[in-house]
């Protein structure tokens, strides 16, 4: 004979089934830590990652642009005005590209913080204030990378109280390490990815280039392949990745000013957009294995409902 004590065991018994079973499907909830190390687009805590562009005012400034190999840099990001300003809460990150990616990190570009804007040696790429009131600056001190090379850093502002607000500095800040960048020459820079980057899907392409003489023209190059070619700004290419294989592919930009002068920059990237459909394939099957969960938990539901009626029933005929 069916008791009620069986009865709620069986009811907990197919809710904690239906847990595991859609667990992979929800998503993590936002750890809300404030200062960490982060990957671009990802502040505030680990999964906290902010979707709505908002109104702060970034502005960036360094103490060297043209650091030796292993020189010290001072970087100041100031903030005003923006949503933080409501409950005096804002926090900034500085990262190294505007991509959610491991090198979005500085010290996995070669930067080294020694310190962060809260003075300590932790070193945190995003710090929050709570104290702002709709004005304040950030101050990361650092070591330039050891290589020779052109590097950028950028900031990102945050609303920290749990909002979704962003603000970016898409500019940046260009430093020439090492004389890597010849005089006459234009300086050429490629965003948002980054070296070594797995790229899916259509990616949208920005070359930047600092020169003070007339750009003829912009190339864009995969594999030596030409896949664009602008002669005016703003210089953004598209690139499906999706109409390639899988596999490791170069990408060159060539720019020549009016002077004949080339630069150029060169990327080597990946292609993975089988492992993105693998990914979406996994998801639709958590989610149909959810789904089958819930019906299957509605089941049970039912089946107690009527047990708990046939009982009640059967009592009342006694």
């Amino acid at each position: 004979m069916w008791t009620n004590r069986r009865i709620v065991l069986l009811a907990i018994v197919g809710l904690a089934l239906t847990l595991v079973a859609i667990s992979p499907a929800l998503p993590a909830e936002p750890t809300g830590e404030p200062n960490g190390t982060y990957e671009y687009n990802c502040g505030g805590g680990g999964n906290s990652c902010h979707a709505t562009e908002g109104s702060t005012v970034i502005t960036m400034w360094a103490s060297n642009l043209s650091p030796s190999p292993g020189a010290d840099v001072t970087v100041l990001v100031n903030v005003t005005g923006g949503e933080g300003v409501t409950d005096q809460i804002i926090g900034v990150m500085l990262v190294s590209a505007r991509t959610t990616d491991p090198a979005s990190i500085p010290t996995n570009s070669g930067w080294t913080i020694v310190k962060d804007p809260t003075g300590s040696t932790t070193a945190y790429n995003y710090v929050e204030n709570h104290t702002y009131t709709g004005s304040t600056s950030f101050k990361w001190q650092l070591k330039a990378p050891a290589s020779a090379d052109v590097y950028r850093l950028y900031a990102r502002a945050m609303h920290g109280g749990g909002d979704t607000y962003f603000e970016d500095n898409t500019t940046g800040l260009v430093f020439n390490v090492g004389s890597a960048i010849v005089p006459g020459v234009p300086l050429v820079d490629l965003s948002p990815i980054t070296p070594n980057q797995v790229l899916t899907g259509a990616v949208n392409l920005e070359v930047t280039v600092v020169t003070n003489k007339t750009i003829e023209y912009v190339v864009l190059r995969l594999n030596d392949t030409v896949i664009g070619n602008m002669t005016s700004s703003p210089y953004s290419f598209t690139l499906d990745t999706a109409g390639y294989p899988d596999g490791t592919y170069t990408l060159n930009v060539t720019v020549r000013d009016s002077n004949s002068v080339q630069g150029y920059r060169q990327i080597t990237v990946s292609f993975g957009n089988s492992e993105k459909t693998e990914e979406l394939v996994s998801w639709v099957w958590t989610v149909v294995a959810g789904s089958i969960a819930i019906l299957a938990w509605i089941g049970i539901l039912i089946v107690v409902a009527l047990m708990i009626r046939r009982r009640t029933v059967s009592r009342g005929g006694k």
